[in-house]
């Protein structure tokens, strides 16, 4: 065959082996998996295979019953979802495949945490196509038996007049011990503007930073109450939702750019200094104290712009990315 699909590499945990030398990760590539779930026969022509081809790929939360661990979902060009089951080399399975209402491709995909609704393992799956439309399906499936029957529920999401902006950001609000109970949220990037879904009334909040460029990272803190929002030109936002509304935490905002940004700024420009021969370094922290930070206009060879960040467990650490 002169082209295949794209290789996909699944890690699996390390494998405990007798010999030191033995290579300490075991991976499986997906590639004739995807052939023989199409039916693709050797002389596949090229088109048919670009439009196969999988352009994106999730991991679900784990799954307890009977140790099933995550099953991987991967879309496709030509708006396919498939659902595997990867955890056993020697039964890698595709146990759901459906064609979603786009023709276009599946450029990201998101698990919702799983809940148990009538004995029915449930999660929703959101995903976005190339064209700017978001939806989600809910995949149920028996927990007395696992993995088969599975049932995928139509579009559910009640996105009217979506704009052409594409989607390249999908994060659900984690669950832990704290928020067992409480509803899944999913917060998602169109563009410059930051939406918010809640699946139970079907709300959408939407808000957007002033003057602000696209998007370039969203996470939730450990307790789902704060969203942490990155942009392309490097400034940042701390948002708490309370309720169904958010609202900007300018304080935890001040402490990322005084407590994180401001000491590594000063830090690098002494680096910079010593290796330029400028000075000590004292007169260099001097000098940095009055720069703006978090993507200002200080030093020409430091512009400070946070691209991403995420919070520890229990949000005792932050590390961002700049």
């Amino acid at each position: 065959m002169k082209r295949s699909t794209k290789q996909f590499h699944v890690t699996s945990a390390p494998a405990l082996t007798v010999k030191d030398d033995s290579p300490p990760w075991k991976y499986i590539i997906l590639d004739k998996y995807l052939m023989a779930h199409w039916g693709a026969a050797r002389d596949i022509n090229l088109g048919t295979a670009d439009k196969l081809e999988s352009v994106s790929v999730a991991w679900s939360p784990r799954i307890t019953a009977n140790n099933i661990g995550s099953v991987l979902a991967l879309g496709n060009k030509a708006g396919h979802v498939t659902i595997w089951h990867v955890n056993d080399p020697k039964n890698i399975r595709c146990i759901k495949s459906w064609k979603t209402t786009s023709d276009n491709w599946i450029v990201c995909l998101s698990w919702s945490p799983w809940t148990i609704e009538d004995n029915l393992y449930v999660s929703t799956l959101s995903y976005a196509t190339a064209d700017g439309i978001v939806q989600a399906c809910k995949i149920k499936f028996n927990s007395n038996s696992p993995l088969e029957d599975i049932e995928i529920s139509e579009n559910f999401m009640n996105f009217p007049n979506q704009s052409l902006h594409p989607c390249t950001i999908l994060r659900w609000k984690p669950t832990g011990i704290e928020n067992l109970r409480e509803p899944n949220i999913l917060a998602f990037s169109k563009g410059n503007r930051l939406h918010v879904w809640f699946p139970m009334s079907n709300k959408i909040l939407v808000w957007r930073r002033p003057i602000a460029k696209a998007i370039t990272d969203i996470t939730w803190d450990t307790y789902g109450k704060l969203l942490f929002v990155f942009f392309m030109d490097g400034k940042h936002s701390a948002l708490n939702l309370q309720g169904d509304e958010l609202v900007v935490d300018d304080e935890y905002v001040e402490f990322v750019n005084q407590t994180i940004i401001s000491r590594c700024h000063v830090q690098t420009k002494t680096n910079i200094a010593q290796d330029d021969g400028e000075g000590d370094g004292a007169n260099v922290e001097d000098e940095g104290a009055d720069d703006e930070v978090g993507g200002g206009s200080g030093h020409n060879r430091l512009q400070l712009h946070i691209t991403s960040g995420d919070s520890s467990s229990a949000g005792l650490q932050l590390a961002t990315v700049y």
